[in-house]
């Protein structure tokens, strides 16, 4: 749910931060790849 309070270390760099940030996400519950994500909401508003 959102929002979300995770602590990171902004003095990682940029490619570290989001791998971070992105192994955190992966392990919630409905995590999907972004590319699947903006497929599903391509789908969702018709888009697609």
């Amino acid at each position: 749910d959102q929002p979300m309070r995770v602590s990171v270390d902004f003095t990682l760099p940029d490619d570290a931060l989001l791998a971070e940030v992105e192994r955190h996400a992966s392990t919630l519950p409905g995590f999907r790849p972004r590319a699947v994500w903006e497929e599903e909401m391509a789908e969702r508003m018709g888009m697609a």
